[in-house]
């Protein structure tokens, strides 16, 4: 059966190639799960129960095509992977959540971070600069009743008792490591969690003057409800009397396998695409015992090199015309490679089906990262069955406001947020504490979406940072995490004491009502 998050998470994007842009957010929900619940058995009426729940959720699940839903359904029930899908189930409902992509990019050579301070003239690399807005523009950033941050996720590698994963009722700790004489005590055969504590023994270059953070503005369209003329639906309405509706999205596609769907998001500025791929044509789409999928499942052998790869995805960028102006070389998720290599069970690893490729934003020549150490920017899946791309998220305008906001001037308050792996970590009070290094930070810009409760809009912020490689990590962790990211704005530092959680599943267990 599947072992690792990423697998079994590329499993779910073949569902509904949609949720591949919600891909950190998901590997999440199931580490949680496989953490939590280990001993979960699969019994028949456990996979009927589980089955009817996601038939029951299928209008959020949105598949490619029947085919490929019947047959990945099939695939969890006979794999063992069912329960993640069904704690999964409660994920669908907020989906819409801005999520960011998971990636595993290895640091920049000779990169030093020493001042990341900006003038308010400088401009986004590329075509695509900012607008200067006044000082502090943004309001109040941390500010729970006006900006509460919703890019908040966890460090600890499993949830409290029953395998609870979520934020409620959990203990934020602003202390750097715990005496173990305050650790709530774990009962005899319960899951210890895990937390990391991330230490860094260099020296940390602080910026002199105030730090310019930028916020990304959402494109103006003039298009309107006046495209619908001489369309099927002028006959049915006259859209003359809809002149201000402005146009919020367009989908072109065909319904042919092979093909590639094309979203066009006016609202947000973004395009997608999706290939219609035939999962009824492949040999495994007959299978109905977990035997069977084990004859056709992907070997190691058939995984391309990094260089393949990424020649087979620049090859697609090219023959698209996708704009790179901003964007830097390419990085390759290999989260599962980590999986393999300590899986105890080599023989019966499931490897991943399809690849990503993330080509991350670069702003002011540097590169954007996610608030858990992950570069953001456009997503490509390459899809070893195929043996090509089929999907690209990501793709978004660059039009930027800037503001200049206080630079963190505290050196203790910096080397905290090291510690705990990020201003928004928190830890279950009964986790054991364990220690990762890291090593001398490099210059980055963190993506960090806020909620403005006022407007009930979301914005984008893109904060001067700097990101700590991590050299090290104890496999007791249960974690990939390759980078960890310190915003340098003052305000930024100040981590809201009532954050909006991100949703975490409550695990389908076996004798639980349904």
């Amino acid at each position: 059966m599947p072992q690792d998050p990423f697998t079994i998470v590329s499993e779910l994007i073949e569902i509904d190639p949609s949720l591949e842009p919600h891909r950190a957010m998901l590997e999440l929900n199931v580490r949680s799960i496989l953490v939590s619940r280990p001993d979960t058995q699969f019994s028949t009426e456990f996979k009927q129960r589980l089955l009817r729940e996601l038939t029951e959720k299928l209008d959020l699940v949105q598949p490619s095509t029947p085919h490929s839903l019947m047959i990945m359904v099939n695939k969890f029930l006979y794999t063992g992977a069912g329960a993640v899908v069904g704690g999964l189930l409660v994920f669908f409902v907020s989906r819409n959540l801005p999520m960011p992509g998971l990636t595993t990019p290895e640091p920049e050579s000779g990169k030093k971070a020493v001042d990341v301070a900006v003038d308010a003239g400088d401009a986004v690399q590329g075509d695509v600069p900012s607008q200067p807005l006044p000082p502090k523009a943004f309001g109040d950033l941390p500010q729970p009743q006006a900006h509460p941050t919703i890019s908040a996720r966890p460090q600890s590698a499993g949830g409290g008792a029953g395998g609870a994963t979520g934020m409620e009722g959990m203990e934020y700790r602003e202390e750097s490591g715990t005496d173990a004489k305050m650790i709530a005590p774990v009962e005899p055969g319960m899951y210890q969690p895990i937390s990391v504590d991330f230490i860094y023994k260099g020296e940390i270059t602080l910026p002199e003057d105030d730090v310019l953070v930028m916020r990304r503005e959402m494109p103006k369209t003039e298009a309107n409800a006046s495209l619908l003329k001489g369309t099927f639906a002028s006959s049915l309405i006259d859209v003359s009397k809809l002149p201000n509706l402005p146009l919020q999205s367009v989908n072109l596609g065909r319904t042919d396998f092979g093909s590639f769907n094309v979203t066009v998001d006016f609202l947000n500025g973004t395009v997608s695409m999706y290939k219609n791929i035939d999962y009824s044509s492949r040999p495994e789409s007959t299978c109905s015992d977990e035997a069977c999928f084990a004859r056709y499942r992907v070997k190691m052998s058939d995984i391309p090199s990094e260089k393949e790869l990424f020649a087979m995805t620049d090859k697609f960028m090219k023959e698209y015309a996708i704009d790179r102006r901003n964007l830097g070389e390419p990085m390759t998720q290999d989260d599962w490679r980590y999986w393999y290599e300590t899986s105890t069970d080599k023989t019966n690893y499931w490897f991943p089906e399809q690849l990503s490729v993330i080509y991350p934003y670069e702003i002011n020549g540097k590169p954007v990262f996610d608030e858990w150490g992950n570069p953001v920017g456009v997503n490509v899946t390459f899809d070893i069955r195929e043996n090509g791309v089929t999907g690209v998220w990501g793709l978004q305008t660059m039009d930027f406001t800037s503001s200049s906001y206080t630079a963190a001037d505290d050196l203790d308050a910096v080397m905290k947020v090291v510690r705990k792996g990020g201003r928004n970590e928190w830890r279950d009070p009964a986790a054991k504490i364990v220690e990762a290094s890291v090593k001398e930070p490099v210059d980055v810009y963190v993506q960090i979406n806020v909620w403005d409760q006022k407007s009930m809009f979301g914005e984008t912020l893109y904060v001067p940072a700097v990101a700590f490689p991590v050299t090290s990590m104890p496999m007791e962790a249960g974690l990939v995490r390759k980078y960890v990211v310190v915003p340098l704005a003052k305000e930024f530092l100040t981590v809201p004491q009532d954050p909006v959680g991100i949703p975490r599943p409550m695990p389908l267990m076996e004798g639980a009502a349904g």
